[in-house]
């Protein structure tokens, strides 16, 4: 089980988000900060994140399973961001 959680907090003309992924019953774990900022053509989104597993021989492989499901999450973000963006402009 892969549990996914996200909270993101306007600040002026930002916004910033907290992303995190825990598996149960493994020894790891994933987290990202993003933020996203007007620019004079649209918005940037800017999202830096790290995932960690110590098992030994496959922690690599699961690292790059949940680095892979990271990105696949990028256009869930971006929907929500022009969305929140559209409702608050």
């Amino acid at each position: 089980k892969v549990r996914h959680t996200e909270t993101w907090t306007p600040s002026g003309d930002r916004l910033s988000g907290e992303i995190t992924v825990a598996v149960f019953g493994a020894p790891g774990s994933g987290s990202a900060a993003a933020s996203v900022a007007p620019t004079p053509n649209g918005s940037l989104l800017t999202l830096n994140g790290t995932v960690e597993f110590k098992v030994p021989l496959v922690g690599g492989t699961i690292e790059s399973f949940i680095a892979r499901e990271f990105a696949r999450g990028i256009p869930d973000i971006q929907h929500f961001m022009t969305k929140w963006v559209t409702e608050h402009a």
